[in-house]
This record gives structure tokens, C-alpha cells and sequence, in this order.
């Protein structure tokens, strides 16, 4: 597993769709003549279900893009693959399983029979796929923001309702994109305490509390402005935590600060923090990318915030 630079693959503008959509998801539909197949199947008596799943695998195997996936705010790419396919357990229940794809049909065979009787049963083919999900662990390492988790607005907003916390944001550059993606997660309300876009000086002093003082002498992208940014949000809502963020999202620069900068502030009991982060606009990577990785940042941090901040309602949370 390692990190991909979208510009330098197909999926350049794939993944900047699937950066700014709230539960990224794309389902493909082809009909296809599965009659060979058929027969085969009963031919050397091989489950037909099986034997489809194999052939998907088989024909994903040799594509390069079906082992690329988002992770947070990276291209990852993997050395595996796995079909997901589709169980009817018992208990009457609709249920689905992983099953790692090998080229050899035999060994594919093997784990399928073993993996979807497990599930029929209701047992949990956890055990066999961890030694996977324990691989990813590692080479993700502090990107890993959460397992069956959509994306990052949703792991911040389950963990903010659990904890039983607010947030509250102050945006420039991105223009509400963060607000938007915390508040497109169902059940948002219960977390989402304020937000403002503060996209002009004048709205930043009179709204926030920067001074002029400080944007004459640091600009309005950088690190003093984020700080005041955050300190401010959290002040005027009473949130718990409050994430801003200022930044040149091009087409020139400004006030000498290059375009792709963007500066992410942070303000809590538990975690006070400014980050700078620089995202290039070359080859496909225009504005849009830019402020659409800047939200996921303030995201993500947001989220390293709510899992250091005590619960209120449960201090060892």
C-alpha cells in the first residue's frame, strides 16, 4: 500500500469528485451473457455465484484504477483486491462478504466457500480479513480516521453526538465547505453549534475579532490570523471546539503568499493548534481542489480534537 499523486493517473478528476461529494459512492450497471458461465459451472460443479465473482475479480485484477481508493484526503494504492458479494444468512437476513481475490480459482474457491458460510451462519468473517485491515492500519498510520466510516464529516460528527459536543467553524477561502460537509452528515444538528464566512477583513475584525493590527503585520493568510479565526468562532458560539481556516485558493497570489496555501486553526480545552498546509495547483489541481482539501484538513483536524477532548457527560471518554 502506498500514496498516489492523483495528477499523475487517469482518476485526476475522479477523485476531486469524489473528495467534494458528502457519501461518495459509484455504482456501474452492464448486462452481460453469463450463459457460458452457466454451463460451466454445472459442468464441473462449481457454485455459479462463485464462479462470477472470480471472473469480476479476474477482469478488476487487471485495471490499475481498481486499486486506487481515497483514504481521508490521499490516493491510496493497494496490492489486493477483494469481491464483495451479497449473503443470504439464516435468519432470514441480507448480509454481505469480502472475499480476497486470487488468480488462482482454486485458492478463490476455497475462500469463498469458507467466508459466505461464516456469514450465512452469522459468524463474523472478521478474523480472517483483520490480518488485512491490521496492514492498512499500519500504513495508513494517523490517516486512519475510523473503520466503516463513509469520510471524515461523518467520523467527526458520530464522534462529536458521543461525546456529546459542539463545534462551530469560521471559514475564508473554502467558503462554507466545511459547514456544508459537517452539516450534510445526518444527525448534525446535535453537534453543529455556529458558522461563519468570514471571507473579507472587514468581516474577519468585526465578526471574529482579528485586528487590523495583525492583518497589516501578518495578512490575512497566516498562522496569528487562523488562530484569532478559531479563538473567535469558538467565543461568539460557545462550541466546544472551533476549526478555521484562511488560505490563497488562486487563480494569483496575494499579499505575497503563494497560491495553495492554507492556513488551519483549531481552538479547544484539548488541543489548540495552527497548520499550515500547501497544496500545490499543478496539472489538474485548480481551485476547487485546493479549497476542497483544505475543508478535509480542517476536518481532520477537527476530528484529532473531538477524540482528545473529554466527554462532558462521560469524563473517561
Amino acid at each position: 500500500m502506498r500514496e498516489i499523486d492523483p495528477a499523475q493517473t487517469r482518476r485526476a478528476a475522479a477523485f476531486q469528485l469524489w473528495m467534494s461529494a458528502p457519501m461518495p459512492m459509484v455504482t456501474l450497471f452492464k448486462t452481460l451473457d453469463v450463459t457460458p458461465l452457466v454451463r460451466w459451472s454445472k459442468k464441473y460443479h462449481c457454485k455459479f455465484n462463485m464462479m462470477m465473482c472470480w471472473c469480476i475479480g479476474k477482469a478488476a485484477s487487471q485495471v490499475e484504477e481498481f486499486f486506487l481508493l481515497p483514504v481521508g484526503d490521499k490516493l491510496i494504492g493497494y496490492d489486493r483486491l477483494a469481491v464483495n458479494t451479497v449473503v443470504a444468512a439464516k435468519d432470514g437476513e441480507i448480509s454481505t462478504c469480502d472475499v480476497p481475490f486470487s488468480p488462482d480459482l482454486a485458492q478463490f474457491e476455497r475462500d469463498y466457500l469458507r467466508l459466505t458460510a461464516q456469514v450465512e451462519e452469522g459468524e463474523d468473517p472478521g478474523p480472517i480479513l483483520d490480518p488485512v485491515v491490521e496492514e492498512i492500519r499500519r500504513e495508513a498510520g494517523e490517516w486512519l480516521y475510523g473503520i466503516n466510516v463513509g469520510n471524515l464529516q461523518t467520523a467527526l460528527v458520530h464522534t462529536l453526538l458521543a461525546k456529546e459536543l459542539t463545534i462551530a467553524t469560521a471559514e475564508s477561502c473554502t467558503g462554507g465547505l466545511v459547514a456544508q460537509r459537517i452539516t450534510s452528515v445526518p444527525g448534525a444538528s446535535g453537534a453543529f453549534e455556529w458558522g461563519a464566512v468570514t471571507y473579507s477583513c472587514e468581516t474577519k475584525r468585526r465578526v471574529l475579532g482579528v485586528s487590523q493590527r495583525m492583518l497589516d503585520t501578518y495578512g490575512a493568510v497566516s498562522v496569528q490570523t487562523a488562530m484569532v479565526m478559531a479563538r473567535g468562532a469558538r467565543r461568539k458560539s460557545g462550541a466546544d471546539i472551533a476549526v478555521s481556516g484562511t488560505g490563497n485558493a488562486g487563480p494569483e497570489p496575494r499579499e505575497g503568499k503563494p497560491v495553495g496555501l492554507v492556513v488551519i486553526g483549531v481552538d479547544s480545552d484539548a488541543m489548540t493548534t495552527v497548520q499550515e498546509v500547501h497544496i500545490p495547483p499543478t496539472g489538474n489541481r485548480g481551485r476547487e481542489y485546493i479549497r476542497e482539501i483544505a475543508a478535509s484538513q480542517a476536518l481532520y483536524l477537527a476530528l484529532q480534537a473531538a477524540k482528545l477532548t473529554v466527554s462532558r457527560e462521560n469524563p473517561h471518554q
